[in-house]
């Protein structure tokens, strides 16, 4: 939000900070065990064949611990995929990428509102650069680094862009 408001962040070191507050969010809420029973679920061809669902084996094991609110959308994100007739890799991406995308509308409904509450219409240039941030910033790369293990909060090295010590800032 900070980094939306001020002109000269608006570009990377927006987009940088909210890939590393969805990760942030992702990481406190999406528990360890909760992912390992999905990669689990998918590394096991004959898990698959006979065994439940998917998202009935996530919806068991999140009953047993309790579950934070990003699980329990992404189970319901499955249950609605493997209702649809989607299975395995592809709908876990899908059900985990479904849920930070509400995660971020959430999160942007929360920014605008306190930007129109405080500022008014002045803020419509950071609300929009908040806006073009979250859209640029990809559900489905997320879900698929989140799912293969690589959630770390880092920006992809093809996303990084190097500093330029000449550039002129005026």
């Amino acid at each position: 939000m900070k980094h939306s408001a001020r002109e000269a962040d608006r570009r990377d070191r927006a987009y940088l900070s909210a890939n590393r507050a969805m990760a942030d969010d992702c990481k406190r809420e999406l528990s360890p065990e909760f992912l390992a029973r999905i990669r689990s679920k998918l590394a096991d061809p004959q898990k698959r064949l006979f065994s439940e669902r998917l998202s009935e084996t996530c919806a068991s094991n999140a009953d047993e611990r309790g579950t934070q609110v990003l699980e329990q959308d992404v189970v319901a994100n499955l249950r609605r995929r493997e209702t649809c007739g989607q299975s395995g890799k592809n709908a876990a991406v899908g059900a985990i990428a479904d849920a930070i995308s509400r995660r971020k509308e959430a999160q942007f409904r929360a920014m605008e509102g306190h930007w129109l509450n405080k500022g008014g219409a002045s803020m419509a240039p950071a609300i929009e650069a908040a806006k073009r941030v979250l859209n640029a910033l990809s559900s489905t790369d997320l879900a698929s680094r989140i799912l293969e293990g690589q959630m770390d909060g880092s920006v992809p090295e093809r996303q990084k862009k190097k500093v330029n010590l000449d550039e002129d800032l005026r």
